[in-house]
């Protein structure tokens, strides 16, 4: 006859397995259920549009700059009409969306020059508002993610300017914005920023009660030269 330990052990362990299937089940079903949307609905879903930028030199560091190398940052004011409900299921916990603008890179060789001066100054520095490892790939993904871009110098130069972010949660993903201020003053890697061009994009971030994070992007389909 087993005695009371063992048929503990015997009954957690028990558990415990079927705790786990049940988890790889939800996390299975949550992920096929992302998987089922069609992969241009968002594209189609989303009206973004910039009303307003202002750029500004900035010295300190929280900015970026610094005394001897001021940073140019930039901050939008923009319209955004967007419905992530169908990302929302019973197994959704939270969706953490953002905003960036995706610049491409400066073609001039004095402003590559002073990319290289400045990257001395600014690696092993943290900036707060560009792609930092929340945004980062990995390797879950939705439809419309993207390998980010290498590195030079030991710095990131995906050039991802994060300036809005939203923490979805409940049972509606609806966004209606009018006029809405960036949350961010942003800034690039090179000091200047004017003359520039990008386009933006949406991205998500779906934390789910069970199961892997789930990330994915959106192309709002506007451009910008600053």
């Amino acid at each position: 006859m087993y005695s009371l330990s063992a048929r503990f052990n015997s009954l957690t362990s028990a558990f415990m397995t079927a705790l786990a299937i049940t988890a790889v089940v939800i996390s299975y079903l949550s992920y096929s259920s992302m998987l089922s949307i069609p992969a241009d609905f968002f594209d189609e879903s989303v009206n973004f549009k910039i009303t307003d930028y202002k750029i500004s030199t900035k010295k300190l560091r929280s900015y970026g700059g610094s005394s001897s190398m001021p940073k140019e940052n930039v901050k939008f004011k923009f319209d955004l009409v967007s419905d992530l409900t169908p990302l929302i299921d019973f197994n959704t916990k939270q969706i953490f969306v953002y905003i960036y603008l995706d610049l491409d890179e400066p073609s001039d060789k004095s402003t590559q020059e002073l990319f290289d001066m400045d990257a001395k100054n600014v690696k092993g520095r943290d900036h707060p508002h560009h792609q930092d490892s929340l945004y980062e790939d990995h390797e879950v993904h939705t439809p419309g993610t993207r390998t980010l871009g290498g590195a030079v110098n030991g710095i990131e130069k995906d050039n991802k300017l994060v300036f809005w972010d939203k923490i979805i949660t409940g049972n509606s993903g609806y966004l209606n914005f009018k006029n809405l201020k960036s949350k961010y003053s942003v800034w690039d890697h090179y000091p200047e920023l004017k003359g520039r061009s990008g386009t933006f994009k949406l991205a998500y971030n779906l934390q789910p009660w069970v199961g892997p994070l789930l990330y994915g992007e959106i192309d709002l389909k506007e451009s910008i030269i600053l």
